[in-house]
C-alpha cells in the first residue's frame, strides 16, 4: 500500500473489512409475535390442516422440508400473512445441517397456544419487514483492523524476512 493505493481500493477495503455491528431490527420473538397477530386479525386457525399437508409431502419422514418446499405450502394453505412477512418467519425457523426447514418448528411458531405471546401494534409489513429496510447507510466507514490486518498475513511475512530467531545467550 504504496502512493499509488487508489480511492477506489480504499473503498474495497472498506467494504469488505466494515466493523458496523447492526442489530436487527426484529427478532424471532418479534416476529412471531407479529404474525400470530396477522394470524389473530384473519381469525386462521388451519394448523391441524397445515400439520397433514406439511407431513403428506414430507417423502423421507425426516420432519424437515426444502425452504421453496414449505413456502408454496403455505400459500397454498392460504396463510394470511404478507409475503415479506412469510419470507421473515422462514428466515427465522430453526434448519438442518442442509439448510432445510424444521417443520414441527413452524408449526410450534404459528401455534398460538404455545407460549402465546400478547398482541403487537399493527405495523407497516411492507415497510418495516422488507430486506432494503435493515440496510445500514453507513456500511464501509469504520473497518475491522483486526480482521484486515490476519488476511494480510503481515506477521508471517515478517517472521519470514527477519530470518531464523537467534537465541540472547548466543
Amino acid at each position: 500500500m504504496g502512493s499509488d493505493f487508489t480511492e477506489q481500493e480504499m473503498i474495497t477495503v472498506s467494504r469488505a473489512f466494515s466493523a458496523n455491528c447492526v442489530e436487527e431490527k426484529f427478532n424471532r420473538d418479534a416476529i412471531r409475535a407479529i404474525t400470530l397477530t396477522e394470524l389473530k386479525r384473519f381469525l386462521w386457525d388451519d394448523l391441524k390442516r397445515l400439520r397433514e399437508y406439511l407431513i403428506k409431502f414430507d417423502h423421507q419422514k425426516k420432519g424437515t422440508l426444502p425452504r421453496q418446499e414449505v413456502y408454496k405450502l403455505l400459500r397454498a394453505c392460504r396463510l394470511p400473512v404478507d409475503i415479506t412477512l412469510l419470507n421473515r418467519i422462514l428466515d427465522v425457523i430453526v434448519k438442518d445441517q442442509h439448510g432445510n426447514l424444521i417443520y414441527d418448528d413452524l408449526l410450534k411458531f404459528l401455534n398460538r397456544d404455545l407460549c402465546a405471546m400478547a398482541d403487537t401494534i399493527p405495523i407497516n409489513i411492507k415497510y418495516e419487514l422488507y430486506w432494503t429496510s435493515d440496510r445500514d447507510v453507513k456500511a464501509g466507514t469504520l473497518i475491522n483492523w483486526c480482521e484486515f490486518n490476519k488476511s494480510l498475513d503481515l506477521e508471517k511475512e515478517i517472521v519470514d524476512a527477519s530470518g531464523p530467531f537467534v537465541e540472547e545467550g548466543q
